[in-house]
């Protein structure tokens, strides 16, 4: 786990899956959203970067 943020409805998480980085979003236990990179960190040091760009169509609007 690199980084996570969760409660009581859902929460996200930064990971890495069998090695290859990976996002998780969970909306309330219903839905689980999963966007992993093709291919595995080489061993050693790595940076790990996520870009967001939002585009739920304007406010309360996201997932």
């Amino acid at each position: 786990m690199l980084l996570a943020q969760s409660g009581r409805f859902g929460g996200w998480s930064l990971h890495l899956r069998e090695g290859k980085p990976a996002y998780e979003y969970n909306f309330l236990g219903l839905e689980r959203y999963v966007v992993e990179s093709p291919t595995a960190l080489e061993a050693g040091k790595a940076r790990v970067q996520l870009d967001f760009d939002y585009d739920g169509g304007g406010r309360d609007k996201a997932a």
